[in-house]
């Protein structure tokens, strides 16, 4: 394989916003997420400060609805703050190319 098709993960993620939504046992999945985290920040993404988590989701869902009334607060917040840095980072990659990439 070429070194440019090598490169084609990495590119894709570069310079864009990255949220989660996780779900399971009384961590909610946070564990999995801090990882990831870690790992998209290396491919030069950019992870949302906030997230979805749904702790013993098992327990809680009533119908396929969260039973917490604050998720679709929190969803709300996490959505309004991807679109927010989506925007901004279309705007930064349209003025100047990102470093390195």
């Amino acid at each position: 394989m070429s070194s440019a098709g090598s490169r084609t993960h990495f590119t894709q993620w570069t310079a864009k916003p990255v949220a989660f939504a996780s779900y399971g046992g009384p961590s909610g999945g946070r564990h999995a997420v801090l990882h990831l985290e870690n790992v998209l920040a290396e491919l030069h993404a950019v992870p949302v400060r906030d997230g979805l988590s749904f702790g013993e989701y098992y327990l809680h869902w009533d119908d396929g609805l969260p039973g917490d009334p604050a998720a679709e607060t929190q969803a709300k917040l996490v959505l309004d703050a991807l679109a927010w840095w989506a925007a901004a980072l279309a705007r930064a990659r349209a003025a100047a190319p990102y470093p390195g990439a």
